[in-house]
């Protein structure tokens, strides 16, 4: 496979083809047909030659892939079609491979292949010979439509050069009709620098550093070696370590793993066996006193590999081995000197999307095989595409005023010139509608060059249908506060509040985009805001998504406030956030804006060394630094934490207890009086600390705790949430004490900025962290009734201020 060049015009690539395909010299005497596993598997050796010779490389449809999947994940629809050069030498006469599955296509009429893709299959590109290619093509499409076959899908094929010019050249010589439902790119690793300059560039300092740390922590533990499988390794092992540590995960919690099912477990082992053979199985271990702790499971076909499977154990969890093996990974595919690797993901769900820096193109492709209805079918497919999308998009409520006659919408073929556009009266949701465009044509994203249009929305209204969409969260880069757990707990424990509205956002039937929202009332207004809005706040609400559909999910977002018409939209999100820029703009239309700032945040910059931390600050907080440190050192006091050995449950009962001392000395109560936030963060902090993103920390006076803080571990370093002192041990500052152990943890692991997240306390500013404004966007519906409220509460608010 190779990586796509952008600037190969159509025209360029075309002339190539035809080019090669003029300089063959021999005529080939082709035959397609039909056959069993049995035969096909009795010609490995041709097929591997096939392989090495294809148009488009793809290893999920060589035979030590292919034919396990035919064995244990095929149904009954699923045949193999094999093309034959009957002039070719012996051994080289296998020229075409291409599994294909009876399935109804768009729920149309017609009978339709698919080149076949099962669950365990990362591309579908068919084996097509470069020798007489294109006539190897023409053949597979005239056999189809011999067998009453009127259509033809690809799911999932390469949009290089190579093979797509060979089914637009298909399109021109035959007169048949294709349509690309859609074109996605994945993350690949074709460097062309060394490596430690690939790393620099794709890893941050701060993202390095805390790898480092972790690996320093799980070295700790025990004797931790990297091992890379070679010819002599024990495959059959290495399986068995994979499937075993692949279900010890959120895979397994929700059976998706391979082991979860004969089927797959069979697939996958006897997948092994075959690569093995062939010497194209390829292993990463990181090992723990010789024991798999994570892997990477891939497949490698000449210089080329297919990142296939990674898996860690979840009881490591707290030191990141995912991620571990997969920096390391990146080291060993220099030192095999790997041309090529592709990440066989859809983009947005993997690590590699960071870490990799290249792209592969593929896309999703129906062709007709025969003229007359079907043709015209698939000729209307973007219309019908473009329809269907429109429909998902209106709910339950129409905005019923009509807008002046004067204004007209425009109404174009989706993938075709923009030329005789149909004029259609516009209602005020499609003026609605058009000013969302129009909106984020100001901030910069043209909505006719951006992959917005290719997102299906969905609305998740349920906890059952919340908890099933656990796993593609949880692919997404989050904070702990956007986390998967930290929002299902929230909403368990909340729900009685309002009712859920989790839009969920998908390209090509993967989710790339969620956006957490729950429906409450406001002064009996209908009101739409985030997850963990309110009292028990989340600090840096923000939609959760692949960062490349960000603007395309905002604007998707956006067209669903229209359609429902809220009475009121609130945000509480840093100034300047992305998202309520995007939505000011884009639905001022139907909304009024009221954006006030609220309590801000407060970050602490820290340098690279402790001491340049030390020789900032100002001589009354140096003081009580230094203080801190000599009552660690002399043993009057003593911290320990979760990292540490803690036990989670003992750390949050005493949370749970200081807190409540603190603030009943002061003559509140103390959030843990409230049950729901007892449940909500108790539920939360368990689920987060198995993923290492929670540390609590204790300070100790002989047996007595004394102070506790938990922190949250994000990707830009630790964040306070609560805290928590004994009224009788204040003279001895505990807080100061756990902020200089934390601070100092930050710096040593290379963390660029520490986080005391939102609030007005005063030991905020001593320490010298800087405030950051936090905004609270409420958007009005422009009716009668909201509006009036509205500025009613807004007056009264000023008046209570004076």
């Amino acid at each position: 496979m190779n990586l796509i060049d952008v600037s190969c015009s159509p025209s360029f690539a075309n002339a190539t083809f035809a080019a090669s395909v003029a300089r063959q010299i021999s005529k080939p005497n082709l035959r397609a047909r039909w056959v069993e596993i049995a035969d096909i598997e009795a010609r490995t050796a041709a097929w591997e030659f096939l392989a090495q010779n294809a148009v488009q490389c793809n290893p999920a449809f060589e035979s030590n892939f292919l034919i396990p999947a035919l064995k244990y994940l095929a149904s009954e629809s699923v045949r193999v079609l094999i093309v034959e050069d009957l002039n070719a030498p012996q051994g080289e006469t296998l020229v075409g491979v291409v599994p294909i599955e009876t399935k109804q296509v768009y729920r149309l009429p017609f009978k339709a292949a698919e080149v076949w893709k099962h669950d365990q299959c990362f591309n579908s590109t068919p084996l097509l010979s470069k020798k007489h290619a294109a006539e190897i093509w023409a053949i597979v499409c005239e056999r189809l439509a011999a067998d009453g076959y009127s259509l033809l899908s690809l799911d999932t094929v390469s949009a290089a050069p190579e093979f797509d010019c060979l089914l637009k050249n298909h399109e021109a010589n035959k007169g048949v009709t294709r349509y690309q439902r859609d074109y996605f790119e994945r993350a690949a690793f074709a460097p062309k620098v060394e490596a430690e300059e690939y790393v620099k560039n794709r890893v941050s300092k701060s993202r390095r550093k805390k790898l480092e740390l972790c690996h320093r922590k799980l070295a700790k533990v025990g004797e931790v070696t990297w091992e890379r499988s070679t010819e002599r390794s024990n495959f059959e092992q290495l399986a068995e370590d994979f499937l075993r540590i692949e279900s010890s995960g959120w895979k397994g919690a929700e059976g998706t793993a391979l082991a979860c099912s004969k089927s797959t477990r069979d697939f996958y082992r006897d997948l092994i066996r075959k690569s093995a053979a062939l010497g194209k199985a390829r292993f990463l271990t990181l090992n723990l006193d010789g024991k798999v702790v994570a892997l990477i499971s891939d497949i490698q076909s000449g210089s080329t590999v297919y990142c296939y499977k990674t898996g860690y154990q979840n009881s490591f969890a707290e030191f990141s081995p995912g991620s571990q093996v997969e920096l390391e990974n990146i080291q060993q595919l220099f030192r095999d000197d790997v041309q090529l690797a592709d990440s066989c993901t859809m983009p947005g769900t993997s690590n590699l999307d960071h870490l990799w820096g290249e792209k592969l193109a593929f896309q999703n492709v129906i062709f007709s095989l025969k003229p007359g209805l079907a043709q015209a079918a698939v000729k209307a497919l973007p219309q019908i595409q473009s329809l269907v999308k429109k429909v998902r998009s209106i709910r339950s409520k129409k905005i019923s005023r009509q807008s002046p006659k004067s204004t007209t919408k425009q109404v174009s073929n989706v993938g075709s010139p923009a030329t005789g556009l149909q004029q259609a009266p516009a209602s005020k949701r499609d003026v609605c509608e058009a000013r969302v465009a129009e909106g984020f044509r100001e901030l910069g994203q043209c909505s006719e060059c951006s992959d917005d249009a290719a997102l299906d929305r969905d609305v998740v209204q349920t906890v059952e249908e919340f908890e099933a969409i656990r796993g593609d969260w949880e692919r997404f880069d989050t904070d702990p506060m956007n986390s998967f757990s930290w929002n299902l707990s929230w909403w368990k424990a909340f729900q009685v509040n309002g009712d859920l509205r989790l839009l969920t956002f998908k390209r090509a039937g993967k989710i790339v985009g969620v956006a957490p929202f729950y429906i409450d009332r406001w002064f009996g207004l209908k009101r739409f805001r985030f997850l963990g809005s309110g009292d028990t706040c989340t600090d840096y609400v923000d939609l959760v998504c692949d960062p490349q559909y960000y603007e395309a999910c905002a604007k998707s977002l956006s067209e669903y406030l229209v359609g429902q018409a809220f009475d009121v939209v609130e945000l509480e999100c840093p100034k300047d956030n992305r998202l309520s820029d995007a939505l000011t703009a884009s639905l001022e239309t139907v909304y009024d804006s009221d954006d006030r700032e609220v309590e801000p945040s407060w970050v602490l910059e820290l340098p690279e060394q402790w001491g340049d931390f030390l020789k900032g600050r100002r001589s009354s907080l140096r003081r009580k630094i230094n203080k801190a440190v000599r009552r660690l050192e002399s043993g009057e006091l003593r911290i320990t934490s979760v990292s540490q050995g803690l036990p989670i449950e003992t750390a949050m009962e005493t949370l749970r207890d200081l807190h409540t001392q603190r603030m009943n000395s002061t003559g509140r109560p103390g959030v843990f009086a409230d049950e729901r936030f007892d449940e909500f963060l108790t539920e939360a902090v368990m689920e987060m600390s198995q993923k290492g993103q929670v540390e609590i920390i204790v300070a100790y006076k002989d047996d007595d705790p004394v102070g506790v803080q938990i922190y949250f571990d994000s990707m830009q370093g630790y964040q306070l949430y609560q805290s928590g002192y004994s009224p009788a041990a204040m003279k001895l500052e505990p807080g100061h004490l756990l902020f200089t152990e934390m601070i100092k943890r930050a710096i040593n692991r290379g963390d660029e900025r520490f986080d005391f997240l939102r609030g007005n306390e005063p030991y905020k500013e001593y320490w010298e962290a800087t405030a950051k404004k936090q905004n609270k966007l409420r958007l009005v519906a422009k009716r009668l009734l909201p509006r009036s409220l509205a500025r009613v509460i807004k007056t009264g608010r000023q008046v209570i201020r004076r």
